[in-house]
């Protein structure tokens, strides 16, 4: 049997996106015969600075075979490194790093790379990095949302996240905001006002207007005036509300971020607007938004381009 051992790392829509990825290798070995399993280290979210198991938050964990952990030695070193000065930790960090869980895993960084070596005889791969390449797993898009969704609605039915639905309107346009960290990462950088004003127009005038954002107050004092009327600022309480409330809605705004990426790609919205380039500085392993049919705008704001819609 076949191991895949994808190993987690940043946020919610980072992780989703790596375990589409596992997914979509798995699946593939399974058709040509071949068992596998999927095992997910996390070891690497339990370090200070990580953003925790995300993926657990939506029910996914459960679709994996195994779990990967530190070692009780190696959780408390974290929780010690938690109260150091960062650039102690860091020290820390690069010094120990993380090494395989296996020594038989061939370690990989993208979804073909991993099925080249599976296929030359590696009894499993070590899958690591972002692995934003969604054109690795899209054709599988209808069979991954349907995995995804039924999770994450039973994630809902059994959480307070049906709460975020109160006073939205049953049929809506979503735009997403995101700011916070890509502030202090200049070669992602945010999307512009001029983004979010020419990405509206292409939104049907007829729909309400929500706008999600990790900076609710930012958009109220900058965006709203760029934007028509009947847009307004909703506040969920937390991520996931937010989550909802884009992957719910018929018509979205995405920023260039991987959240709002997840939440169209799991929806079925008619209508998708989407950044180009993703980056502010180019990245040959990046390839977002890939395949999803989108009206690319200019993250200033000028220039459409037309992938097609769902």
């Amino acid at each position: 049997m076949k191991r895949v051992v994808l190993e987690l790392t940043s946020g919610l829509g980072n992780q989703l996106i790596q375990w589409a990825t596992a997914y979509e290798l798995a699946a593939a070995l399974r058709e040509q015969g071949e068992p596998c399993r999927i095992e997910l280290d996390t070891r690497k979210l339990w370090r200070p600075s990580s953003r925790g198991f995300a993926l657990a938050r939506v029910g996914l964990h459960e679709h994996a075979d195994a779990l990967i952990s530190p070692t009780v030695a190696r959780r408390a070193f974290w929780s010690a490194c938690s109260s150091m000065p960062a650039r102690f930790y860091t020290a820390a960090h690069n010094r120990i790093g993380i090494k395989s869980p296996n020594g038989t895993l061939k370690e990989v960084h993208s979804g073909p790379k991993a099925i080249e070596a599976l296929s030359s005889g590696s009894p499993g791969v070590w899958l690591r990095g972002y692995l934003q390449d969604p054109s690795f797993f899209f054709e599988r898009r209808d069979e991954i949302r349907t995995v995804f969704n039924y999770f994450w609605k039973r994630v809902q039915r059994e959480t307070t996240v049906d709460g975020s639905r109160r006073d939205h309107p049953a049929d809506y346009a979503a735009l997403h905001v995101r700011r916070g960290d890509f502030l202090t990462h200049a070669h992602i950088g945010t999307c512009e006002l001029g983004y979010f004003a020419a990405a509206d127009a292409h939104i049907d005038p007829d729909l309400d207007r929500l706008i999600v954002s990790d900076d609710p107050d930012w958009c109220r004092l900058n965006l709203l005036p760029e934007l028509r009327s009947g847009a307004r600022v909703v506040e969920t309480g937390g991520d996931l509300g937010d989550f909802e409330v884009l992957q719910r809605a018929r018509q979205i705004v995405i920023s260039n971020s991987t959240f709002s990426w997840w939440a169209a790609f799991t929806g079925r919205p008619d209508v998708v607007v989407a950044p180009t380039p993703w980056l502010a500085s180019p990245d040959g392993n990046v390839r977002l938004p890939g395949s999803l049919p989108s009206l690319l705008v200019s993250r200033g704001g000028l220039g459409l381009s037309d992938q097609g819609c769902n």
